[in-house]
């Protein structure tokens, strides 16, 4: 169901975006004002959070809403995702395993998980500014995610990623990493308690100095 901006938020006038609401969740296609974020997060519910990755693979602004809609706004979207990912990727899918292309369509993606995916496979998801570590955490857990997801990236993790910019301490303690995520969150994989690891967070915080350390 489309909505009419114009009508629900004030001042949108004629910047030319459109909202959408699917299964509960808000999406929003085209450039959006500053001004008008706050009136938009106001269509869904005080637990709503953002989806980013939901929201590339659907060539979206952005996509809110609840956890639980989301996974089912995933789920019913497979082959809508699936479609744009090869309209937006095109020949360049034809070298990748169909584990990478599922991942690519509707993997829980962030930017230092793209930042493996791109460095791997040579395909172009973000600008150079925007490779990165995993900065926390959640982006560790997605990170891991990917790696479950493709034997291909688990196979050239280490070999590759230990020779891409600010990788390398990350790389040479990724086990001892994983572990102590493992100690702290049991059930990351689902997303529980993966936001509050204070262990994990501080090796990590400790791993990004040494990376900084080595290049300066």
């Amino acid at each position: 169901m489309s909505i009419d901006h114009s009508s629900r938020l004030k001042g949108a006038g004629n910047d030319g975006y459109r909202i959408e609401r699917r299964m509960e969740c808000v999406l929003v296609y085209g450039p959006v004002p500053l001004s008008d974020f706050e009136g938009l997060f106001k269509l869904a519910s005080k637990s709503a959070v953002l989806d980013p990755s939901l929201a590339s693979s659907l060539g979206a602004t952005v996509v809110f809403g609840e956890s639980d809609h989301l996974d089912l706004l995933k789920s019913s979207l497979k082959q809508e995702l699936m479609a744009a990912t090869r309209r937006r990727y095109g020949s360049d899918l034809d070298r990748l395993d169909e584990s990478d292309i599922q991942w690519l369509a509707s993997g829980e993606r962030g930017l230092s998980s793209e930042t493996i995916f791109q460095s791997i496979h040579g395909i172009t998801i973000l600008a150079p500014h925007e490779l990165t570590t995993p900065r926390d955490p959640a982006d560790l857990r997605r990170c891991r995610l990917l790696l479950e997801q493709s034997p291909v990236i688990a196979e050239q993790f280490h070999s590759v990623m230990s020779r891409v910019s600010g990788w390398g301490a990350l790389v040479a303690h990724w086990e001892d990493l994983c572990a102590l995520m493992d100690d702290e969150a049991p059930q990351w994989r689902d997303g529980k308690k993966s936001h509050s690891c204070p262990r994990t967070y501080q090796k990590m915080k400790t791993l990004a100095d040494l990376a900084l350390k080595a290049t300066s």
